[in-house]
């Protein structure tokens, strides 16, 4: 197991290192423009910046787990011993999926893109295409593919959030959005815009649009990765991360948004209402970094 500390890649070595006996403002937390995991971001967009991670062994390491060409073949699925159980989900044949509303979304994207980001956008069989698991949700861009949403005009990126919105109710959407925008006030925090900003993700369209027949498509980039996949009127949102860094906004045109508040209070509700034996069962460590087992800790964030 490598040194947990030493890279002076995580916020260790800052003394605005957050404390773990309170809740503190997220402004005091912030990194110096000096310190390794941001410096020279504001000379960077998403390409140049994952290119210059990759002089860095913590970010490289995980550069290299996430690209394509190193994914585990063939995709059998999550499983607890290697051998998924087909029986653990079942589907009725109409879940209320809104298949109708998120085809006619996909069909008015593909009528009103050019023909060169139809192209780019529309993949395999979302069954057997391994760009369907490429997904990734640093702000590092592994593998470049698709429609990335900063890089084309505003009509696209509208066509493209008509498809969430069609595929998600008001309050997801509402939620995937507030991911993007609270990633934009991230980019400003640090810097980083022309790395993190609203539209720094990928759009990637699989199989063809129908009411019937499987297809599906992928939306990611920092802190929001959606895979959706329709089978008529059932429909798959996973594997699925929403994230928020920090978890509100306080300035701005946006200022008040603030994410995850619900699934905080939960989360602490839930352990809060556990017994000591089974709090101790579901706690697998008391520490963040120290007491990791191997398969537990990351070099990249040494966590």
């Amino acid at each position: 197991m490598p040194s947990i500390t030493g890279s002076g890649y995580q916020l260790g070595d800052d003394p605005a290192t957050p404390r773990t006996d309170a809740t503190i403002p997220f402004r005091d937390i912030i990194p110096r423009p000096d310190h390794p995991r941001i410096k020279g971001i504001e000379h960077h967009n998403a390409h140049t910046w994952c290119t210059s991670r990759r002089e860095v062994p913590e970010p490289a390491w995980l550069i290299n787990r996430l690209e394509i060409t190193n994914i585990e073949r063939p995709y059998k699925g999550f499983s607890a011993d290697g051998h998924p159980d087909p029986s653990v989900w079942v589907y009725g044949e109409d879940e209320g999926a809104p298949v109708e509303a998120a085809v006619a979304a996909a069909e008015r994207f593909l009528d009103g893109v050019s023909d060169e980001d139809r192209k780019a956008a529309v993949k395999g069989d979302v069954e057997t295409d391994d760009e369907f698991r490429a997904w990734s949700n640093p702000e590092l861009y592994v593998n470049p593919g698709g429609i990335r949403l900063d890089e084309t005009d505003a009509t696209t990126q509208t066509l493209i959030h008509d498809i969430l919105r069609a595929s998600l109710s008001p309050a997801g959407y509402h939620k995937a959005n507030g991911c993007t925008l609270t990633n934009a006030f991230l980019g400003q925090l640090i810097n980083g815009q022309s790395v993190l900003n609203e539209h720094s993700y990928n759009f990637r369209l699989f199989g063809t649009p129908s009411v019937t027949a499987p297809w599906g498509f992928s939306f990611f980039g920092h802190h929001l990765c959606l895979q959706i996949v329709f089978v008529g009127k059932r429909m798959v949102i996973g594997p699925t991360f929403m994230g928020a860094e920090p978890d509100r906004i306080d300035e701005g045109p946006h200022a008040g948004l603030r994410l995850f508040s619900q699934e905080e209070v939960r989360g602490l509700n839930l352990m809060r209402s556990l017994s000591e034996k089974n709090k101790s069962r579901a706690q697998l460590n008391e520490d963040m970094v120290k007491g990791l087992a191997e398969d537990r800790w990351n070099p990249f964030d040494e966590r």
